[in-house]
């Protein structure tokens, strides 16, 4: 849907597979992904995020995240 309205890129922030289905659909779109992982997600989610070739952003959040 993205594509479709022009966006060639995507991001969102997560603590874990939300960011990799995010990274993996935006890689098969030939989009850009920019994922935000807190601190303590695990480092294989973050892998998983590069493998697809995204962005992979971790620090805190005021949020809580």
């Amino acid at each position: 849907m993205a594509k479709q309205l022009g966006f060639t890129k995507v991001t969102t922030a997560t603590t874990g597979n939300h960011g990799s289905s995010a990274a993996a659909y935006a890689a098969a779109a030939d989009m850009q992904a920019a994922i935000f992982y807190h601190t303590e997600s695990p480092d294989v989610q973050k892998n998983v995020g590069l493998a697809y070739g995204a962005s992979v952003i971790s620090g805190y959040t005021s949020g809580g995240l």
